[in-house]
């Protein structure tokens, strides 16, 4: 429908000199950018169907420590691994996520004084997820909070793995590789 009103548009801009024929151009655009988004929708929901974040998430979490300085957290964390964020605890006890973002707030003159719990989000202010939770949920959680990970606690209340954009991504690579 979309390819037939651009067309029609092209007929009416080139054959009756009318501008109502950008119109259509744009209108079919419009129609033909809706169309794929919803294709694309479609097919994550797809990827997704029957997976839980247990499914997905990464089990051995490297975490830090809320006593850290930025500058250790620096060095030991962030330079040293390819995450852009970490899980806080204190013992086994989720206790806030410190990212890259979070450090960037901090001038680097001060990154000697300041410590992870200065500058963390603290566990309250966290979106997490649980290990049965569906993956389409949780995907969809993520991109309303506009986050990049989500900690998964288990019935405990223990932090039991994370999931990450990069998670998702590699999952629906896989499932609709089997599809083509």
């Amino acid at each position: 429908i979309g390819f037939g009103f651009i067309l029609l548009g092209f007929y009416e801009l080139f054959f009756y000199a009318g501008l109502n024929g950008l119109w259509l151009i744009v209108i079919g655009f419009f129609i033909n950018s809706s169309a794929q988004a919803s294709m694309n929708e479609t097919r994550v929901s797809q990827a997704l169907a029957g997976v839980t974040i247990g499914d997905i998430m990464t089990k051995e979490v490297f975490t830090v420590d809320p006593g850290y300085t930025i500058q250790q957290l620096r060095d030991y964390a962030f330079t040293a691994r390819k995450h852009h964020g970490f899980p806080v605890v204190n013992g086994e006890e989720l206790i806030g996520i410190i990212t890259e973002e979070d450090v960037r707030k901090v001038k680097p003159e001060h990154w000697d004084e300041v410590r992870v719990s200065d500058v963390m989000v603290p566990r309250a202010k966290l979106v997490t997820a649980r290990p049965g939770d569906t993956a389409i949920d949780a995907l969809i959680t993520m991109s309303k909070a506009r986050i990049g990970r989500l900690p998964v606690i288990n019935e405990e209340g223990k932090l039991a793995g994370i999931v990450t954009r990069s998670d998702f991504t590699g999952i629906i690579e896989r499932r609709m590789s089997f599809r083509k």
